[in-house]
C-alpha cells in the first residue's frame, strides 16, 4: 500500500526494496501470518478447511521421490519439501539479477475491457504477454481467427528460456556458458522421478501433460 501512495518515478524501487525483503526468511513468515489473518477475518473459522492427519504432513526429503510426489497428488500430504533443492547463493544470485531487471524493465500488459484498453494488474519480464492476457485475448477471438494467443504464449515462454539459460557476456568471458534455472532442475527431477514423464502440455491423445 506504501508503494502505491508514493510517486511513481520513486514506484519501482520501493516494490523492488519491498520484493527483497520478501525473499528473506523473516518477511516471508510476516507476509503469510498477514495473509491468514485477513483470511481470518474476512472467512473466518480457518481451522475447519485445515487437513488432520497424514494428509496435514509436510513430507521433508532431500530428493524428490515417486512415492513422495503419489502421496502428495493422492491428497494424502500437504506438501512436499526437498531440502537444499537448490543451491542458495546461485537462487539469490538470480532473484536480486531479477528483481534489478523489474526495475528498469517490467512491461505492464494492458487488456480489454468493457471500457476499451486498460493496465493490467501483470507487470512481466520478457518478451511475451502473461497467461492471464493471453487467455482473455483468446475469449475475444472467433474460432480459428488469426494466431491462437495461447499457443503464442507457450511459444514465447519456450524462446524465453533459451534466452535466459545462456549467461550474460560477462559471464561467458570466464568460462561459464549456460545457467540451469530452478525451474529446469524441477522438470528434469519431475520427468526423471514421475512414472509418466512430466513433459510440456501435449494433447489429450498423447496421454501426456
Amino acid at each position: 500500500m506504501f508503494c502505491r501512495a508514493i510517486g511513481a518515478r520513486h514506484r519501482r524501487a520501493c516494490l523492488a526494496e519491498h520484493s527483497r525483503s520478501f525473499v528473506s526468511d523473516d518477511g516471508r513468515r510476516e507476509a503469510l501470518s498477514q495473509f491468514f489473518q485477513l483470511v481470518e477475518t474476512r472467512f473466518g473459522n480457518i481451522k475447519s478447511l485445515m487437513d488432520e492427519g497424514s494428509a496435514a504432513e509436510t513430507i521433508v526429503s532431500d530428493e524428490l521421490r515417486p512415492e513422495h510426489l503419489a502421496r502428495l497428488l493422492a491428497h494424502d500430504a500437504t506438501a512436499l519439501h526437498v531440502r537444499n533443492f537448490y543451491e542458495r547463493g546461485t537462487a539469490i544470485r538470480i532473484g536480486n539479477d531479477l528483481i534489478e531487471e523489474s526495475v528498469h524493465n517490467t512491461n505492464n500488459w494492458r487488456v480489454s475491457t468493457s471500457r476499451g484498453l486498460e493496465s493490467s494488474d501483470v507487470g512481466t519480464l520478457g518478451m511475451h504477454s502473461p497467461f492471464n492476457v493471453a487467455t482473455a485475448k483468446a475469449r475475444q477471438l472467433n474460432q480459428g481467427e488469426g494466431i491462437d494467443p495461447v499457443n503464442e504464449y507457450f511459444e514465447g515462454v519456450q524462446a524465453e528460456f533459451k534466452i535466459r539459460r545462456r549467461m550474460p557476456a560477462s559471464a561467458r568471458e570466464t568460462g561459464q556458458y549456460y545457467q540451469f534455472w530452478p525451474l529446469d532442475k524441477l522438470r528434469l527431477e519431475l520427468e526423471e522421478s514421475w512414472p509418466s514423464g512430466a513433459g510440456l502440455a501435449r494433447e489429450e491423445a498423447t496421454k501426456s501433460a
